[in-house]
């Protein structure tokens, strides 16, 4: 699997501290679900955007945890993992490790930086479309009138 960065802002916005491969178990989740609580800006447009099965009616999720890291949002039936960049995002060794580790747990990364988010956003979510399948209509046919099994007729 591969990272996708969506490059071109020349600027970061403000963003709260996010979790790092240092924090385990419930810390994380803890973190995780107060992180779901305050989302930066970049964050509650993106999640407008897609929640709800919003976007090709694909499921996804805000911060998920993953490989001791916390994913902004993810699609996990599709292990692909969506981050959003702001200035938390900067150190590039750090980075690549944790790309590194999401992507060993068998996730696909998109990386948007905030501005992305906030000048582009029809952009952002065609990128993600285009990522991210649409999904099966439904998983199994419909069984047919009756349940499938034979009918007796009375005599």
């Amino acid at each position: 699997m591969s990272s996708e960065t969506i490059t071109g802002c020349s600027r970061s916005s403000p963003s709260r501290p996010q979790g790092g491969g240092s924090g385990r178990g419930d810390a994380l989740s803890a973190y995780a679900k107060a992180n779901r609580r305050q989302p930066t800006e970049p964050e509650k447009r993106l999640w407008a955007a897609i929640k709800s099965n919003r976007l090709n009616g694909i499921p996804f999720t805000r911060q998920v945890v993953v490989a001791g890291y916390i994913l902004d949002f993810a699609t996990r039936r599709e292990r692909i993992g969506i981050e959003i960049d702001g200035h938390t995002h900067t150190d590039p060794e750090a980075e690549a490790r944790r790309t590194a580790a999401i992507e060993a747990e068998g996730y696909q990364l998109i990386r948007f930086q905030n501005c992305d988010v906030m000048e582009n956003l029809p952009g952002v979510l065609a990128t993600i479309a285009s990522t991210v399948p649409a999904p099966r209509s439904s998983p199994l046919p419909s069984p047919p009138p009756g349940g499938g099994r034979e009918q007796k007729v009375p005599a």
